[in-house]
């Protein structure tokens, strides 16, 4: 599942709620990211139980918009192999952003 912009305009925001777990495996993944000057939208999950086997929750920025903010509650969280990222890269110096906050 992604949200991305290529453009001025912002990513959509992602918000999920499970009562129970979350379950990301095999390479799948939860994304809002940028390549432009718009931001990437916000990741917000909630739930009692989120694994990530082989699998990633990543918010980001390869433009000169902002990454968005990765928001987790979850009383457990189990990484097998997975990843939480927040990345902001940009090979112009003078056109920098921001990542956002995990």
């Amino acid at each position: 599942m992604n949200t991305d912009t290529k453009s001025t305009g912002n990513a959509g925001e992602i918000n999920i709620t499970a009562t129970e777990s979350v379950l990301l495996s095999k390479e799948s993944g939860i994304s809002t990211t940028t390549s432009s000057s718009g931001n990437a939208g916000n990741l917000n999950l909630k739930t009692k139980t989120l694994v990530i086997n082989r699998a990633g929750l990543t918010v980001g920025s390869t433009g000169s918009g902002n990454g968005g903010n990765l928001n987790i509650v979850a009383d457990t969280i189990t990484l097998d192999s997975g990843e939480i990222k927040a990345n902001a890269t940009n090979g112009i110096i003078l056109n920098r952003s921001n990542t956002g906050r995990v």
